[in-house]
């Protein structure tokens, strides 16, 4: 069976640190996304 890189990061203990350094903050005992910068929206004609 192979492992995620969620479980392989859980594993190492590394999990936090990558979370970290992709946006996410520590709230209690869950872990949000950082809220974005701008938000843009767009019609596309198909």
């Amino acid at each position: 069976m192979e492992l995620t890189q969620y479980e392989e990061c859980e594993i190492m203990g590394t999990l936090e640190d990558v979370l970290e350094e992709a946006g996410f903050s520590k709230m209690n005992d869950s872990w949000e996304s950082r809220k974005p910068i701008e938000e843009e929206s767009f019609t596309l004609a198909l």
